[in-house]
């Protein structure tokens, strides 16, 4: 039952308007359909520098539609509560206290966001397919010393990967990769949840992990700029690299990728790898992908 006031002006203050309010306020609703798909080039970007403000282009005005929307049906739904709670001598008297108090309103609303644009925009992105480059660049084996070749390069590759050169359990899948690859890099394919992005990945040197663990990986060589590469998955096996963030890349930012322009794969390929961060004593300094440059 509303209270009756007659005869005088209904006097409401703010916070007794605020606490007619949700408990939960979200001013930024992101359909299922939006995503940064498109975006990914920039997504790398963020993480690479570790700063946020990469994407706010892309979502700032989007937001602010949103949010501006949102703030008017939070405050259309707060008159009906109010109009509820009081008795008003006429609509005008009611609009007029609302109108009075609109941009504190707004403040407190915007004040008490819960929503966050960016991380339900990464949660409805595809899964991104990556490589971390281990900055080993390998030449074509030449097939008039076809031995001797093969051989410097598998044991490049296998201290790289702190696979014990008297462990030849990798040798054949190793030298098929070498011969059928025709050089390039040595990198370390993984899958990346976007959802893991913004608590994992933007909080490495949050929390100063130094080195990156890989296990059962996908390993390939890949040349970005004649388009050919090939790979081979080294089960069981665990290794550390240094880890430099300018040596993350993702396969759709580069034109001549390995996942989709050679070899037309689905996203799922290199879903083998686990992946996570270390903090090693006295790390090597890690060397930066020539990629960079490119």
């Amino acid at each position: 039952m509303g209270t009756t006031i007659e005869n005088q002006e209904v006097e409401i203050s703010l916070e007794e308007m605020c606490k007619l309010f949700p408990k939960r306020i979200e001013l930024s609703y992101v359909d299922y359909n939006d995503n940064l798909n498109e975006n990914i080039e920039d997504v790398l970007k963020m993480i690479q520098t570790q700063d946020y403000s990469v994407l706010e282009d892309q979502i700032f005005d989007w937001w602010m539609e949103s949010s501006d929307n949102s703030v008017d049906e939070y405050i259309k739904e707060l008159k009906s509560d109010l109009e509820h709670e009081y008795d008003f001598d006429t609509d005008d008297e009611l609009d007029d206290i609302i109108e009075d108090k609109r941009d504190e309103l707004r403040w407190y609303l915007e004040e008490h966001d819960e929503s966050n644009v960016l991380k339900d925009l990464l949660r409805n992105t595809s899964d991104i397919v990556a490589f971390f480059d281990t900055c080993l660049e390998l030449y074509e084996s030449d097939y008039s010393h076809y031995r001797k070749d093969t051989i410097n390069l598998r044991n490049q590759i296998k201290r790289k990967l702190k696979i014990d050169l008297k462990n030849h359990q990798y040798d054949k899948q190793l030298d098929i990769m070498i011969l059928q690859s025709s050089g390039g890099r040595l990198v370390v394919y993984f899958t990346i949840d976007t959802d893991t992005i913004l608590s994992y990945w933007m909080k490495l040197d949050e929390n100063g992990y130094n080195a990156i663990t890989f296990k059962n990986a996908m390993i390939a060589i890949i040349d970005t700029y004649n388009g050919s590469g090939d790979n081979t998955h080294i089960q069981f096996h665990e290794f550390t690299l240094p880890f430099d963030k300018n040596n993350l890349f993702f396969d759709k930012a580069i034109k001549y990728n390995y996942t989709y322009k050679v070899c037309n794969m689905y996203s799922d390929w290199c879903d083998c790898t686990q992946y996570s961060p270390s903090k090693v004593e006295k790390p090597k300094k890690a060397k930066q992908s020539s990629l960079n440059a490119d």
